[in-house]
């Protein structure tokens, strides 16, 4: 029998060649599948880890609670006087924030070349608006009567004086002065003019380079006004009428600030005092911003 064997060379080298091919076309599909399974955990994870870099952004928790209590204050006795702050009340330490100083205003400045002269009122402001490098010569129970006489206030070299005393040993170039609230029980407001007249002229003569800003007299609460003395919004509006038109007589500056605390019926809010009489912090800060915007 013939054997062909060239025949069944070939026929060999055909079956090899056509294993070979089909063994690479399954290592191909092989990888491609494996390479798409890599692909699609790598591409599953990525929202996850960029996640959690997100959730790293810092975050700041530490911010304190700066709010203030209400002032403790007693009742108006009856003198005349509105009783002022308890003996003992805490000062306020905060400091007015601005965060972005590149875009302060140019009113937002201090107020070390100012003093505030007045009653239990600017002290309250003195606790509230914590100007810590301003200076201050306020009293409770103090008026435009007493103000040139009693000897109340403690004075640059820490002794005791008056109010001229007091003007007398430094000068400022500013001068913030609010009288009225304990003089509302006087019978005449024509009297409290005159004597406010004589307490602005002496200032003029101790502090001849310095502007004069004489504040309304701050409004009080409806339920404080509502107990029938005479600590009452009419009565105040009265007496701020005497104020500004003793402002013209003297050529000083007459500040309404009673309007940037008062509500929408011209009242102190009942929530800006514990006694309807003397501002909060939160009210004393606006008190500050009106007289910032008023230089």
């Amino acid at each position: 029998m013939y054997i062909d064997r060239g025949r069944n060379k070939r026929k060999r080298k055909i079956t090899h060649v056509i294993f070979m091919i089909a063994a690479l076309a399954v290592a191909f599909v092989l990888g491609i599948f494996v390479g798409r399974i890599g692909y699609d955990k790598k591409d599953k994870g990525q929202p996850e880890g960029k996640k959690s870099s997100e959730d790293t952004l810092a975050k700041d928790t530490s911010s304190e609670d700066t709010s203030a209590e209400g002032i403790s204050v007693g009742e108006p006795d009856g003198s005349g006087e509105i009783t002022s702050l308890e003996n003992g009340s805490s000062s306020v330490s905060e400091e007015f924030e601005n965060p972005d100083e590149d875009s302060a205003p140019v009113y937002m400045e201090d107020f070390s070349d100012a003093v505030f002269i007045g009653d239990s009122r600017t002290q309250a402001f003195m606790i509230g608006a914590g100007l810590g490098n301003s200076h201050y010569y306020c009293e409770k129970g103090i008026n435009v009567s007493t103000a040139m006489t009693d000897a109340v206030f403690t004075l640059p070299d820490g002794t005791k004086g008056n109010l001229r005393d007091a003007l007398s040993q430094q000068q400022f170039k500013r001068v913030y002065v609010m009288f009225g609230a304990n003089e509302l029980g006087w019978p005449d407001p024509q009297e409290f003019g005159m004597k406010y007249t004589q307490v602005i002229t002496t200032i003029q003569e101790l502090q001849p380079q310095a502007k004069i800003y004489v504040q309304s007299i701050l409004p009080v609460s409806e339920s404080r006004a509502s107990k029938g003395d005479y600590v009452n919004n009419v009565q105040i509006a009265t007496f701020n009428e005497v104020i500004f038109q003793m402002t013209i007589n003297t050529g000083t500056t007459y500040l309404p600030v009673g309007a940037a605390l008062a509500n929408d019926i011209g009242c102190l809010p009942e929530e800006a005092s514990v006694d309807g009489v003397h501002p909060n912090k939160e009210y004393c800060m606006k008190w500050l911003e009106y007289l910032r915007q008023n230089p």
